[in-house]
């Protein structure tokens, strides 16, 4: 399998286009026809997510509408920052800022 083939499946479910996941392994520095590189591939999927979460979800033009499953998406970004060990970008963080009184 190749990196393009697995990230080709792994965001299938989300009808990510393959000019979406061309640019993914573009910008992520992998080759497409290479042998898949599991960590890499999924490093550059939960990166690409983190930016593309806060406009992923739905589109609506002249009476058709197509909508994603955001929860799903979310779920799928933040089960992968776990994995990796990554902040997960789309979970708010409440600090302690008292001591700036």
């Amino acid at each position: 399998m190749t990196n393009s083939e697995y990230i080709r499946k792994s965001l299938s479910k989300f009808e990510v286009s393959s000019d979406d996941i061309d640019l993914i392994l573009v910008e992520n520095g992998l080759t497409g026809e290479s042998t898949l590189d599991l960590k890499a591939a999924k490093s550059a999927i939960c990166k690409s997510l983190g930016v593309w979460l806060p406009i992923f979800s739905s589109v609506s033009e002249g009476g058709v509408s197509k909508s994603w499953n955001f929860d799903a998406l979310k779920l799928y970004y933040s089960s992968l920052c776990s994995e990796l060990g990554v902040t997960n970008a789309n979970v708010p963080s409440v600090r302690d800022r008292s001591n700036m009184w």
